[in-house]
């Protein structure tokens, strides 16, 4: 995960995350709440088995090793027939101990190289020096993942043969991997399960008659609408006291990367776990000189894996009542990177040297995206940016811009390949 300085006062950043003053003049830090909670809306216990879970993605443990090595370890080779019907799919390789990563694919046509060539969904590689988060929230046993979406862009289509054989390459540092393939059939329908972490003015109880998230579930359906997808089931549930005291401020990525693990499939089908996790918390102070206001740790994010690290997204209700507008709009960027829209402009884009060629040579200075402008003066004459309006800007406006942001024809394709989308 990288962090981007922050450069405007008319803007506030975000890189997977969401930033800004929640005042022009700044904002108090807030306490940890102390307030006596009322009875919550807890999400049905036990959670589905993760054996359960194991099943209904089809998660299976079965590589051979190749013979190869790259520096993290030795190589993994999967085959997989993808499902005839399919538009796209995401693979998700994953470990319980140690690291994974992607190294190539072959399709029914071509070999892909995923490190230097399909590489713009490869932001975990920043990642792999530090990245181990066994052992927290509901299941807790998958230390690192790596998804992988195809296609991620549409020029990629051609990736993509229902019916066809694939191959999947990968390199671990400690054990053999795993790994499950979820096909996308153009859907239009994304179903969001809220957790409310320790948050005074809103629960799961009067979430549904709420005017200030209502409002903003009514703009972010606004916004999606724009790429024909449309908000279906939308579930509120209360985090169990324990986590949600720990985590109802969160100050760290470990914290952010914690909480994320506490979701769970609301139900024990498919449908059921083809559903994203919103986690809302009363306040993220991951920077002193910025409000960060939400946060999507993977881009993409493991379609129909709850309980694990990195499986969902946060966001802060600090201005919940204030900004719906801007609360909506950063749910939708946020949301936009976790099925899989990279910014339309990095902000390292802006600059010379080895900083930039590093970025660039990992995951890509711009997205791979065709019909999206990028902005190579975005650090200095940000408001005359061509994508200044585009969802996946890299900047969230004040309050005082006040527009409905954007998405492009293939931005929209990109979201509808998401199995999220249903």
């Amino acid at each position: 995960m990288i962090f981007w300085p922050r450069v405007l006062t008319a803007a506030v950043c975000l890189s997977l995350m969401a930033c800004g003053p929640s005042e022009v003049t700044g904002r108090d830090v807030l306490p940890t709440p102390k307030k006596v909670r009322e009875p919550g809306i807890y999400m049905p216990q036990p959670p589905v088995a993760f054996e359960t879970s194991r099943e209904v993605l089809g998660v299976r443990c079965d590589s051979e090793l190749n013979g190869e090595s790259s520096p993290l370890g030795p190589h993994y080779r999967f085959k997989f027939t993808l499902d005839e019907r399919a538009t796209s799919f995401v693979m998700v390789p994953f470990v319980t101990r140690g690291r994974v990563s992607a190294v190539s694919m072959q399709t029914p046509t071509r070999p892909v190289n995923l490190v230097t060539y399909y590489r713009h969904h490869n932001l975990r590689v920043a990642e792999l020096a530090s990245y181990d988060y066994g052992g927290v929230g509901t299941y807790g046993e998958i230390t690192f993942d790596w998804p992988i979406l195809v296609p991620y862009a549409p020029q990629h289509s051609l990736l993509v043969v229902g019916g066809g054989d694939y191959e999947l390459v990968v390199s671990t540092d400690q054990e053999a991997p795993c790994l499950y393939v979820m096909p996308g059939y153009k859907g239009d329908t994304l179903d969001l399960n809220f957790h409310f972490v320790g948050t005074e003015d809103i629960n799961a109880k009067r979430a549904p008659d709420d005017a200030d998230l209502q409002a903003v579930l009514n703009r972010v359906r606004e916004i999606y609408a724009q790429a024909g997808v449309k908000l279906g089931k939308v579930r509120y549930y209360d985090l169990p006291d324990e986590p949600a005291e720990l985590y109802t401020v969160l100050r760290s990525l470990n914290d952010i990367n914690a909480l994320t693990a506490y979701g769970a499939a609301p139900a024990a089908s498919l449908d059921g776990h083809l559903s994203l996790d919103v986690f809302l918390v009363s306040d993220l102070q991951l920077d002193e000189d910025a409000s960060v206001l939400g946060y999507s740790p993977s881009l993409p994010g493991a379609p129909g894996m709850h309980g694990h690290a990195k499986n969902g997204v946060v966001f802060s209700t600090l201005d919940l009542g204030r900004f719906n507008n801007n609360v909506a709009h950063i749910m939708a960027h946020e949301i936009g990177h976790y099925l899989g829209l990279r910014h339309t402009t990095e902000l390292v884009y802006g600059l010379e040297g080895q900083l930039a060629d590093q970025v660039d040579a990992m995951f890509g200075l711009l997205d791979p995206i065709e019909d999206t402008p990028d902005c190579p003066l975005i650090l200095t004459h940000t408001l005359e940016c061509a994508d200044f309006e585009n969802l996946m800007f890299p900047f969230a406006p004040m309050a005082a811009f006040n527009f409905t942001p954007f998405i492009s024809s293939e931005q929209s394709q990109v979201l509808r390949a998401n199995p999220l989308v249903k």
